[in-house]
């Protein structure tokens, strides 16, 4: 046996206690209710439902009436959306940011963990983050955004054409990803694992991003690319819809209103009129309550109802015509969670009307035939959304057929199917705004424009931005022209 030194023993032995004494030291600290790593199945979770959740809730407060849908009257005078009067939403601007976040740690997480399912969907979901950052507020952070952990704190600004090409490329990357995934996604609530429903949400998206930009750059090869994959929406079941809890804090948004507040939400004149030009009783009678003149009145008639235009006061005349939503919205009625209040980000109607355009348009094949056969499917998908009868939507078909006429390159065409979409996108974030500004359709209603009258292209900049990341924002406001423009077009 080899003799050991007694002070070399001793240096030993103290060392192997401190080893020792520093592993149990860092047992015990460490704190079960307090993770340091992140779990992905918990996270996924939660940010499928922040982001649903989030969406409906936007819409609920504000995008209903930026979209023209929804009139917010009486005491909401002053940030009505639809007067488009500059307001910055910096609360959901802080949202997105932190949804996009999670989305990067799930791709962290799941990378380490060799699960290309969840990295997909950590992706995707950080992609929709963007989606909505982008369109509702032009150029922002994206390429330096979420670095804090390696010291960039302060993020510069990328115009929104670098912004769009960088989700395109994540979203594709999703696909794929899924595409040859062996995974098991966990803490999925939306399609409880389902990979393939997963790859036609994405590709939802996809499509819904190319159209949207599809004026400024060529989409054709792309959305024929995912045409032909085969990964769409198959039918209403398929949808981006989720049905919300039925308890606090995530049950309908509109279930969290004071009685007054849901009380001064009205059925926008621009909506009774396309519910009642195309006979559509059944979205309107699923989404709105009788007017008070009309409420007496036991039989169905379009003028139990009515739409309020945009005013400065309403009137005892005007709201006593006027619809508020059904009762299965009301904060003073049983929470009841149906169709009509699931919270959507994209549904099977939206993309067949995505399709219906661009084949219109010649981004993909089939002109006006394959046109006819896209819309026929959205306007049948849009009752199926809703759990409405096949035979009502059948009929409402047969009277609202897709206009053939060739006139001005098929614009009467194009306007039914933008019409049906936007109104499709009730309670659903901002897309009716969105869309509009893409389009023009519908014809806004501009009385008391708050906005030197015209409709608002973007939020303006949260205030935090102006002093805490402010030179960046100066840098993005001098490329505006020195101030931060409600009016301000970042690209498409």
């Amino acid at each position: 046996m080899k003799w050991i030194p007694k002070a070399i023993l001793s240096v030993g032995l103290s060392a192997l206690l401190l080893c020792g004494c520093q592993t149990e030291l860092t047992n015990i600290n460490q704190n079960p209710n307090n993770l340091e790593t992140p779990d992905v199945t918990t996270l996924t979770s939660n940010l499928i439902v922040n982001e649903f959740w989030n969406n409906a809730d936007q819409a609920w407060l504000l995008g209903n009436a930026l979209s023209q849908l929804v009139v917010f009257n009486a005491h909401y005078y002053n940030i009505n959306g639809a007067r488009f009067f500059p307001i910055n939403n910096g609360s959901y601007w802080s949202l997105c940011y932190a949804n996009a976040r999670d989305g990067a740690t799930i791709v962290t997480q799941s990378k380490k963990a060799g699960n290309t399912a969840n990295q997909a969907i950590g992706l995707a979901l950080q992609s929709y983050a963007f989606l909505q950052l982008t369109d509702c507020w032009g150029d922002i952070p994206y390429t330096q955004a979420l670095q804090g952990t390696s010291g960039t704190y302060l993020a510069a600004y990328d115009n929104q054409q670098t912004v769009y090409t960088g989700i395109l490329a994540k979203l594709n990357t999703a696909d794929s990803l899924l595409a040859h995934s062996n995974s098991v996604i966990k803490g999925d609530v939306l399609y409880n694992g389902n990979i393939t429903k997963w790859r036609k949400f994405i590709n939802g998206l996809r499509l819904r991003s190319l159209l949207r930009v599809s004026a400024k750059t060529d989409v054709s090869a792309q959305m024929q690319d995912i045409v032909n994959a085969g990964y769409i929406f198959q039918n209403a079941s398929e949808s981006a819809a989720l049905k919300l809890p039925t308890t606090l804090p995530w049950y309908f948004p509109s279930f969290a209103d004071r009685s007054t507040d849901f009380a001064v939400k009205s059925m926008d004149s621009i909506l009774y009129k396309f519910y009642a030009s195309t006979g559509d009783k059944d979205r309107l009678t699923l989404f709105f309550a009788p007017s008070p003149n009309g409420a007496a009145n036991s039989a169905f008639s379009f003028s139990n109802y009515g739409g309020l235009p945009q005013v400065d006061q309403v009137t005892t005349q005007q709201a006593n015509g006027t619809s508020l939503f059904a009762d299965s919205f009301n904060p003073l009625k049983t929470y009841t969670s149906t169709a009509a209040n699931y919270a959507r980000i994209i549904t099977y109607a939206e993309v067949q009307y995505i399709l219906a355009e661009a084949a219109l348009r010649g981004l993909i094949p089939g002109g006006l035939s394959q046109a006819q056969t896209y819309y026929n499917a959205g306007v049948l998908g849009a009752y199926a959304e809703l759990g409405l009868p096949s035979t009502d939507a059948a009929t409402y078909l047969a009277a609202n057929p897709l206009n053939t006429d060739p006139t001005n390159n098929y614009a009467a065409a194009t306007y039914q199917i933008i019409m049906q979409k936007w109104a499709l996108n009730l309670n659903n974030g901002f897309e009716g705004w969105l869309e509009q500004r893409r389009t023009g359709i519908p014809t806004f209603d501009l009385n008391y424009n708050m906005n030197n009258g015209v409709v608002t292209t973007k939020f303006l900049y949260p205030a935090d931005e102006e002093f805490i990341n402010a030179n960046n924002y100066k840098i993005q406001v001098a490329k505006m022209g020195g101030k931060d423009s409600p009016n301000y077009r970042a690209w498409w």
